[in-house]
């Protein structure tokens, strides 16, 4: 079986900037797990794929992306929150919010229900779709959860970006414990 992800890796410069503001966050509030995985928005619910079915789920991706035109999204603003229904210990999350639209929650329905649906979510309680980019979570304590939210609440909400989301990757656990992009599939080729 592979354990794998969903997700739409940000385009540079934006990665770039998310990855600094991780490393910020990672180093002023402890909290190390959000830099296991490139910026990103989860796009479907992590599943696992059997080894000898990946291949042509593989080729269902790439025909279910051909079919979608690139987006373009706006990153939102900081999000705080304590998720609920959580089986992590620590269930606070750091993230910005990305502005919900027609178009992306057709790519996420697509993806999530036509081609992923019938494989086994893993761990996850299924929810709605909330498109986030996260900087800190699952080990994020309370304590640093709460300095967080004063210092962020005393601070001025980062200027508005817009982007275009133009690939979805298959992204895989590696032996580091760093999740690495597997396979991509461009949007509207």
């Amino acid at each position: 079986m592979r354990d794998i992800a969903t997700n739409s890796i940000l385009p540079e410069p934006l990665f770039s900037r998310i990855r600094t503001e991780q490393q910020t966050v990672s180093s002023r509030y402890s909290s190390m797990r959000a830099m296991d995985w490139p910026p990103h928005i989860t796009i479907a619910q992590r599943v696992s794929i059997p080894d000898d079915t990946f291949d042509s789920v593989c080729v269902q991706m790439r025909d279910a992306c051909s079919r979608i035109q690139p987006i373009s999204l706006s990153l939102g603003k900081r999000w705080l929150v304590k998720t609920e229904d959580t089986p992590f210990e620590n269930p606070y999350v750091i993230a910005y919010s990305v502005d919900v639209t027609s178009a992306l929650n057709h790519l996420h329905h697509e993806i999530q229900e036509t081609v992923l649906g019938k494989f086994s979510p893993t761990g996850y309680l299924i929810r709605g779709y909330h498109p986030h980019v996260t900087l800190a979570y699952r080990d994020l304590t309370q304590s640093n959860y709460e300095q967080a939210k004063m210092d962020f609440n005393t601070s001025p909400e980062p200027t508005p970006v817009s982007f275009r989301l133009s690939n979805v990757d298959f992204m895989e656990k590696q032996s580091d414990g760093h999740w690495k992009s597997v396979e991509s599939f461009s949007l509207g080729k």
